[in-house]
């Protein structure tokens, strides 16, 4: 099931307690828009009046609202003084996110938990959005650590997981023996992520890792393709690869000597892998940050 949920990028966070409403110039006013992607209201106070789809929606305190991509919708009274409330903004290719959309779901305070979670890891490592016509907020910054970024994702996919669960309450406690599995899951693939980001000059193997971690390889290798959807090896070369990009952007290191301090083989390895990766080799990423 958590494969079904798997979410591709994050967009932005929205915190209005941090950042105001919507449109902050004319609160009342209708506010109309086109969901650019996945959006997951959640009410922390007060009440929103809006329309989906062109059919009419309340959201009071405690509920979350999740909008599709591409969904006309309507805050019918803007955004009146005093209503607080959070947006997670994403991308994903899930059919199964249909089956949760443009429901009215009941927080439970596990789920707040972990929207709250998000929120705050976004306050601590993305970027302000300036200000702009349709909304203030945050979004990941081209320096955002590779390890928080998996960790938001993997928080998202938790709490849609958890949503799903509400549309099938007479399983709510497979549902939560399910819940409890992947936040093991998800703390066990992120140590793993901690001990590659130590040892990323290294050349490290899936053995070493099983050492480290007390377990077998096997165990490694499926938990950690269950949560993130990629393998080990390919895992830690995005890592090698995002920092590589860092380095590239805020030091005067040459290409080869970033590549050894990342542990590549040979300049020409790094170079190869870099592109896989991003799609430009490092001569034509170091020409995009001038």
């Amino acid at each position: 099931m958590k494969e079904n949920f798997r979410t591709t990028f994050i967009e932005h966070i929205h915190v209005s307690e941090f950042y105001g409403s919507y449109r902050v110039n004319t609160p009342l006013d209708p506010i109309s828009d086109v969901t650019p992607c996945w959006q997951l209201y959640y009410i922390f106070k007060g009440t929103l009046h809006c329309t989906a789809h062109d059919k009419p929606v309340t959201l009071c305190k405690n509920e979350m609202f999740l909008f599709p991509p591409g969904c006309l919708r309507e805050f019918t009274e803007g955004i009146p003084a005093g209503v607080e409330f959070g947006i997670i903004s994403f991308l994903s290719n899930s059919a199964a996110l249909e089956q949760i959309s443009d429901t009215l779901l009941q927080a439970k305070p596990e789920e707040k938990e972990l929207f709250n979670s998000i929120q705050l890891l976004a306050l601590d490592n993305f970027e302000i959005i300036p200000d702009s016509d349709i909304f203030r907020g945050l979004r990941p910054k081209s320096t955002s650590s590779p390890v928080v970024l998996q960790r938001m994702k993997n928080s998202i996919e938790a709490l849609l997981l958890s949503l799903y669960g509400h549309l099938d309450i007479n399983h709510s406690e497979r549902n939560e023996a399910r819940s409890n599995t992947l936040n093991r899951d998800i703390k066990f693939v992120c140590e793993i992520e901690a001990y590659m980001t130590e040892h990323l000059g290294e050349q490290l193997y899936i053995e070493d890792i099983a050492k480290h971690m007390l377990c077998s390889v096997s165990k490694i290798k499926r938990i950690f393709k269950s949560v993130t959807g990629h393998g080990v090896k390919h895992h830690f070369q995005t890592l090698k690869i995002n920092r590589a990009m860092e380095l590239i952007q805020n030091t005067d290191y040459t290409f080869s000597e970033i590549a050894d301090m990342l542990g590549f083989d040979s300049h020409g390895y790094f170079s190869q892998v870099f592109k896989q990766r991003t799609g430009y080799t490092p001569s034509d990423f170091s020409k995009l940050q001038k």
